[in-house]
């Protein structure tokens, strides 16, 4: 299956396509019921992770994995499975695991950009800082550490 992954790891923060390389059986020894393709996913600890086929398109060759789908820090094994339709006796499967990375948090930092001189008040504003990986909205908080600089 080729994917958007590397090295075995999937970012979270952006839509995820894996395509099934398959190959289907000449037609002299298939039918006109064709194929029933089929994927599953489910966590390193074994339980299932639901995949809706209507979002995530897990009846074809190409599995969808919305950006934000899956929870960050935790390995998955998607299995691949293909079949004729007429006869299931006629099959093929393939397994590939990956981690889906957690996203490094964003912090926009205003009014640190002055120099001012000793015992000049300075303000300093993070609340347009985000963390990528959670939409809830909730309130940062913040702490500022001074720290001198020696003299070069």
């Amino acid at each position: 299956a080729a994917s958007t992954a590397v090295d075995g790891a999937v970012p979270r923060r952006r839509d995820t396509r894996i395509i099934a390389a398959a190959t289907l059986m000449a037609s002299s020894c298939s039918n006109a019921a064709g194929y029933v393709f089929r994927w599953s996913a489910a966590r390193s600890d074994g339980t299932p992770v639901a995949l809706d086929p209507d979002i995530t398109k897990s009846d074809t060759l190409q599995l969808f994995l919305p950006r934000k789908s899956l929870p960050p820090g935790l390995s998955y094994t998607l299995r691949f499975e293909g079949r004729q339709a007429s006869n299931s006796m006629v099959t093929s499967s393939v397994e590939s695991a990956f981690f889906v990375q957690s996203a490094a948090l964003q912090a926009t930092i205003a009014g640190g950009e002055v120099l001012l001189r000793e015992g000049l008040p300075v303000t300093l504003d993070a609340t347009a800082s985000i963390d990528p990986d959670d939409e809830t909205e909730f309130e940062w908080e913040f702490t500022w550490l001074c720290q001198e600089v020696p003299a070069a």
